[in-house]
């Protein structure tokens, strides 16, 4: 009879484990549970392509143009202070000519180049900036933000190699700033400021 007891109670005993379901120590090795994916970007905020950020190369470039244009004095330091590049004398200047000359490591622009006049020459400065290859500016733009109206005044030189260009120049006072495109596919190729203060 004990014998029969003890039988019934070992096999509650494992009816109570199997009931119970598997060990503490099997219950411990469940899977990491995933990060929830990142936000969307907010609309309005500037997309990026792998770690680039694009940016507006439209208001790039006319923001360097209107901070030249903006300077006091058009100086090769105030312009150095503007691109953040040292400048040094151009090397297709003429003995006399105190032309300088940087190459831009970013932006818009790829090289930047100032001419004053010397003290034989009437007083005048220009600074002149070339477009870096494979930024597209259109002309479109400039109209669609009214940098370019119908009013602006506009000249045309079909001789410029390869396409001609289409110039369109803002005068105020003695500085004059003009914004070169090319004539076909009216894509900017560069930009001035010039300086001629009335003797």
């Amino acid at each position: 009879m004990r014998n029969s007891l003890r039988a019934l109670g070992q096999l509650g005993l494992l009816c109570l484990l199997a009931a119970s379901g598997p060990c503490s120590s099997d219950r411990g090795s469940t899977e990491p549970a995933q990060s929830p994916p990142p936000p969307p970007p907010q609309a309005g905020a500037p997309r990026r392509e792998g770690r680039v950020e694009v940016m507006d190369t439209f208001k790039q470039a006319t923001e360097i143009v209107d901070r030249i244009a903006h300077l006091p004095q058009l100086s090769q330091a105030a312009v150095e202070g503007v691109v953040g590049t040292a400048m040094t004398p151009s090397t297709t200047a003429r003995p006399g000519d105190r032309y300088y000359e940087a190459a831009l490591a970013d932006g818009p622009f790829e090289r930047v180049e100032i001419r004053v006049s010397n003290p034989s020459q009437a007083s005048f400065a220009l600074v002149i900036l070339d477009v870096r290859p494979g930024v597209d500016v259109p002309l479109a733009r400039f109209r669609s933000e009214g940098r370019v109206q119908p009013s602006t005044p506009m000249d045309v030189n079909p001789r410029v190699p390869p396409e001609g260009t289409i110039t369109f120049s803002h005068v105020d006072g003695d500085q004059t700033v003009r914004y070169e495109f090319r004539a076909k596919s009216q894509i900017l190729s560069g930009a001035m400021v010039e300086r001629r203060p009335a003797r």
